[in-house]
C-alpha cells in the first residue's frame, strides 16, 4: 500500500470516528442480535410444527369421513365433497 492510501485510510477512518461522535451513535448490545436468532430460529420450528400438525389433521379428517365416495358420482358429487 502507498503513502497516499494509507493517508487516505487515515482521514476517512478519523471522518468516520467524528460522524460517530457528533451524532450519538451507538451500537446496539450483543443479546439484541442474539435474542432476534433465537426468536427468530423459535418461530420457523414452530411454524414448521404447525404445518405437520395442520397436515396430519387433515390427512386423518380425509381418511375417517371418506369424503372421495362423493367424487364416485362425477360432476354432482363435487359440490358435496368441497362442503364435506
Amino acid at each position: 500500500m502507498n503513502k497516499k492510501a494509507k493517508n487516505n485510510n487515515i482521514n476517512l477512518d478519523q471522518e468516520i470516528m467524528q460522524t460517530i461522535e457528533s451524532q450519538h451513535i451507538h451500537m446496539r448490545p450483543k443479546i439484541y442480535f442474539m435474542l432476534g436468532t433465537i426468536l427468530l430460529g423459535a418461530s420457523i420450528l414452530l411454524a414448521l410444527l404447525c404445518a405437520i400438525i395442520f397436515t396430519n389433521l387433515i390427512s386423518y379428517q380425509l381418511r375417517s369421513t371418506t369424503p372421495f365416495g362423493y367424487l364416485a358420482f362425477g360432476r354432482p358429487g363435487i359440490l358435496p365433497f368441497l362442503q364435506s
